[in-house]
């Protein structure tokens, strides 16, 4: 019991030291405002191309906006499994968990396979089988062989979980100082 009650202080703690960062970065983004400038052009339109270029080189973002990814959806999904089996589960088992979920045979296993490769390490991934990297080259393209590739994907259904549970805008709130 008392070691429950320790786990929560440190995690309020950590909350805590994470707010007062928080602040202290929103503090910093007031006083030091950032400023983007635009290369001259001689017609409006040459302006504007510019224009969007520095826009989109300061404010980098690959993600779209819309519904919740069916990857992230199934990820989730075998992540809880996972957790209630207390170990990797079999492809098979999480092939028809994920078809009980309403996703196509093909889907699933395809999902099944990501997940399984998504749990190894960037060493282990090095040394993929040659029909593993056969798959994943057709499936996703030869970047999907890098670990470049794999932190972005992973990032990806990290922000899309900040963003369903409303933290995101939290955050957005704090550095834009409302």
């Amino acid at each position: 019991m008392k070691r429950g009650r320790g786990i929560v202080a440190k995690v309020v703690a950590t909350g805590l030291e994470l707010v007062e960062i928080a602040a202290r970065l929103a503090d910093f983004a007031k006083a030091h405002p950032r400023y983007l400038s635009v290369l001259y052009a001689s017609t409006e339109k040459e302006f504007i191309n510019n224009a969007k270029q520095v826009y989109r080189l300061a404010h980098i973002s690959k993600r779209k906006r819309g519904r919740r990814s069916e990857e992230c959806f199934a990820f989730e999904h075998l992540a809880k499994l996972s957790d209630e089996l207390g170990r990797q589960p079999t492809k098979g088992v999480m092939t028809k968990t994920l078809i009980n979920l309403n996703l196509s045979k093909n889907t699933a296993g395809r999902y099944a396979k990501l997940y399984q490769l998504s749990c190894l390490s960037n060493e282990e991934r090095a040394q993929l089988s040659q029909s593993d990297q056969r798959w994943l080259r057709e499936e996703f393209g030869s970047d999907s062989l890098s670990p470049a590739w794999w932190d972005e994907r992973c990032w990806q259904r990290f922000e899309e979980n900040v963003e369903r549970c409303g933290v995101g805008e939290e955050i957005r709130k704090i550095f834009s100082g409302e």
